[in-house]
């Protein structure tokens, strides 16, 4: 009895596998090509039947609480599918249809696609600028729900921010990112991509028919199975051909609705707040001289703490700071004072920018304005100053003082200034065009051992700025002589009398501080030389 089921079992596994090496030989070329029935999935699609993501690595996961992946409405256009394929087979051509949506062929259980027609995939990916991201994401939904299609996920990181997925019918796809872009302030990205999936669809038609066939086969072999341990070897290999059915019906599903409905991706970001700002006027320098920028500005009402960026334009890194202050104007407010030195002009003139944003918490709100300022720099020219010679006159003698330099013809506005280093009054002037001497007069009324330093100053105008160069001459002023007769001088010789006279003095003075001094040792002396005399005296 053992012998025999034996014999019947090696019997019935040999059957099955000559009917699949038929079914194989009766399908279609192409099959061949597919190494293992995941290799699809796996390799091609990124599809883990496995894994809960689903098509595209997980791209439902995003969505707690959304549709599910398979979970495709029903339409009228997408509910059959039907493959039409030329294929031969033992010499003859014949017509096959493929179903991919039951067990069972079944022209009305699948949408209708023709392979030469091609099978593609588009997926959108955008990024937009929006006034309102709640309208927007609103408006959104509400061009999917329109087309037939459904909002995938929605989430929003920040009231800056937000992203919204959904699926449209793949013929109304066009027709649905015009309105999408109607929706923007500004379109920043957009990127569409195509996937043909038409082998892969082919393949898995193939594969569905070699395992729908074998099914045949198992369930003929099931009702001519004589013993129960025969049924139940079938049984068991029919279940694991169901199984393979199954998952190739799915990824054929996966394939035709992810075809029929095109997925959108859009990313959405507020447009930023206006904010009116004034750099100032325009401003000229010269190279290496400092430069000095503020800039004012009208906040939102509600708007407390800002970020001031100045770009300078020269390739420097950018300066932040934080500090600005209220005016006198109701509303507006000013930035702290910088400064900047442009190192050539070569790239002159500079276009400084600045721009100013309202935070929060150190986060950008998206209410910024900025402002330009042009910096024309340029080279300063030089003005080379002579103040004369240096000289020595008497106290009450009057002093010329003729001063010169050299006048480039770029300077305007010429002025000098003489300041004589005795504290008397300034003397200032303005030199007509062409003349490069400053003149003037003044009278030393007391003379002193060090010289008197005066100083020329001579400005000028450029467009690079104002010039300004000095020089200094040494004034040494001595004491005039008084009235003489006959080579004498009253002056002279009462002076030399007080200049005597305050000598004697001193030298009493200190002959008077040195006594006193050693007066403790005189008073000593003098008592011991008493006490001697007196013990030498005779008695009498």
């Amino acid at each position: 009895m053992g012998t025999n089921l034996l014999t019947k079992s090696a019997l019935l596994v040999s059957l099955v596998l000559v009917v699949s090496i038929v079914a194989v030989a009766c399908s279609d070329g192409r099959a061949d090509k597919s190494v293992s029935a995941a290799s699809f999935a796996t390799e091609e699609m990124g599809f883990d039947s496995g894994s809960d993501g689903g098509f595209f690595g997980g791209e439902m996961a995003v969505a707690p609480g959304g549709p599910d992946f398979f979970d495709f409405p029903e339409m009228e256009s997408a509910k059959t599918v039907t493959v039409e394929r030329i294929v031969e087979v033992e010499g003859e051509v014949a017509t096959q249809s493929t179903s991919g949506g039951s067990r069972e062929p079944d022209d009305s259980s699948l949408p209708s696609v023709a392979v030469q027609d091609r099978i593609i995939v588009r997926t959108v990916d955008a990024g937009l600028v929006v006034k309102d991201i709640p309208a927007a994401i609103d408006a959104i939904e509400g061009i999917a729900d329109s087309f037939g299609g459904w909002v995938i996920n929605s989430s929003r990181g920040s009231h800056n921010f937000a992203f919204v997925s959904f699926r449209v019918p793949a013929d109304q796809l066009d027709v649905a990112m015009d309105l999408v872009r109607d929706l923007a302030e500004e379109v920043e990205s957009e990127n569409t991509s195509s996937r043909d999936v038409t082998d892969q669809y082919v393949d898995l038609t193939a594969r569905l028919r070699n395992q729908q066939a074998t099914e045949t086969a198992l369930l003929g072999l099931l009702n001519r199975a004589e013993t129960v341990e025969e049924a139940l070897n079938v049984q068991k290999e029919l279940s694991k051909v169901g199984e393979e059915i199954e998952r190739l019906q799915g990824q054929i599903k996966l394939i035709e609705e992810t075809s029929a409905f095109s997925l959108v991706n859009v990313s959405l970001r507020r447009a930023p707040g206006d904010m009116t700002v004034d750099a100032g006027e325009d401003i000229a320098g010269a190279v290496g001289e400092p430069m000095r920028f503020k800039a004012s500005f009208m906040p939102p009402e509600d708007a407390e703490d800002f970020l001031v960026t100045w770009d300078f334009g020269d390739g420097s890194e950018p300066v932040r700071i934080n500090r600005t202050a209220p005016t006198q104007d109701e509303g507006e407010r000013v930035t702290a004072t910088i400064t900047h030195r442009y190192g050539d002009d070569e790239d002159s003139p500079y276009i400084a920018e600045v721009t100013i944003e309202s935070v929060n918490n150190g986060r950008a709100e998206l209410v910024e304005g900025s402002d330009i300022v042009e910096v024309t720099i340029s080279q300063l020219p030089r003005i080379e100053v002579f103040a004369g010679q240096s000289q020595m006159v008497e106290s009450g003698e009057t002093v010329k003082f003729s001063g010169s330099f050299t006048r480039p013809s770029e300077l305007t506005d010429v002025s000098f200034t003489w300041d004589f280093g005795d504290g008397s009054e300034l003397v200032e002037g303005t030199l007509a065009a062409g003349v490069t001497a400053a003149l003037a007069e003044h009278d030393y009324s007391d003379d002193r051992p060090a010289p008197y330093r005066a100083t020329l100053t001579v400005i000028g105008q450029s467009e690079a700025g104002e010039v300004e160069s000095q020089s200094i001459v040494m004034i040494q002023v001595v004491e005039a002589p008084g009235y003489t007769l006959g080579g004498w001088s009253a002056g002279d010789s009462w002076k030399t009398v007080v200049r005597t006279l305050s000598g004697i003095g001193q030298v009493l003075v200190t002959i008077a501080f040195w006594v006193g001094v050693l007066s403790p040792l005189w008073l000593v002396l003098i008592g011991a030389v008493i006490w001697r005399r007196r013990s030498n005296a005779p008695v009498i």
